[in-house]
């Protein structure tokens, strides 16, 4: 386990998924949420077993703030990077249906950025592709994907790599060359035209964890139905150290790991498992945050 990190903190409930003898039901769902598609739109809503299965802890939630220098993708499973968009920042362009400003603008921003930021093992990414856009806003009627996140969860599970190279042949990348690389699916999140006032977005230091025990999803090779997305999830330690970004504003950027191919190694993260946490009693705050999260793949040489 790295050392502390020395930050300020506030205390914030976290839904932890229940283990798994306690849960009621099945795990809900993401059908219809095709893995390596360029639109992300679903109205899905979450299911009363969705809920029943959720274990709320009060964690203390540490200011990432006085130690962005430390931070570090590959060993905490996110870092923080800056970005002035050239992007609109208007509630217009962020509900436009077809993205034509974001995927003109601030895809190949975007892109650039994550070319310059993410480094692992020493190696900036040799490709570097979105795979679509997340729009969340007060606006509870988008569904799961519009709103904002209340359980800790990553987006992936190492099953996704039975079928990632797939990814990267359509959009021209041998597949001999694609078999072979290094790939890591990657968030890049930041807020939209205005400072985060609450439900800022709380990452969950890797380190911390116990990855025998606290995470769970499904492993390489496992039976999965078809245009569905398998999420990991965390139970809850109580060793677990999250972090957030206090007063985060549109120009800041988290990059957090959702999956990476590679093996298992101690001292290398794996998943960045993330959810969103009420900060204040403000009750004009509490649907106030909009952000925008783009979903990368990247890949490096071997």
């Amino acid at each position: 386990m790295s050392e502390p990190i020395t930050s300020n903190s506030l205390f914030g409930i976290i839904n932890y998924a229940k283990p798994r003898a306690e849960r009621v039901g099945l795990d809900p769902s993401s059908k219809g949420l095709a893995q390596g598609g360029e639109f992300m739109e679903s109205r899905a809503k979450g299911s009363k077993a969705g809920l029943a299965n959720l274990d709320p802890h009060e964690m203390e939630i540490f200011d990432a703030r006085p130690d962005l220098e430390t931070l570090d993708l590959e060993i905490q499973g996110f870092c923080v990077a800056n970005l002035k968009t050239a992007l609109p920042e208007t509630l217009e362009v962020l509900l436009e249906e077809r993205e034509v400003a974001i995927r003109e603008i601030y895809w190949p921003e975007t892109i650039e950025l994550a070319r310059r930021t993410l480094v692992s093992d020493g190696r900036s990414p040799k490709y570097v592709f979105v795979l679509g856009t997340q729009k969340f806003t007060e606006d509870k009627s988008r569904g799961l994907l519009g709103s904002y996140a209340r359980s800790a969860h990553a987006d992936f599970a190492d099953v996704v790599f039975d079928r990632a190279h797939r990814m990267l042949t359509k959009r021209g990348v041998p597949e001999e060359e694609a078999l072979r690389l290094d790939l890591m699916f990657v968030n890049a999140w930041k807020p939209f035209g205005r400072v985060v006032a609450d439900n800022p977005l709380a990452i969950l230091d890797w380190t911390t964890l116990d990855p025998a025990r606290d995470v769970h999803g499904l492993p390489r090779g496992a039976p999965v139905e078809k245009g569905n997305i398998f999420a990991s999830t965390v139970t809850h330690n109580p060793a677990h150290r999250w972090m957030y970004l206090s007063n985060m504003t549109p120009e800041e950027v988290w990059f957090f790991k959702q999956a990476d191919s590679r093996p298992a190694r101690p001292g290398l993260s794996r998943h960045a498992f993330h959810t969103s946490f009420r900060q204040s009693g403000d009750v004009g705050a509490e649907r106030s945050r909009r952000s925008i999260a783009v979903r990368l793949l990247c890949a490096f040489e071997p």
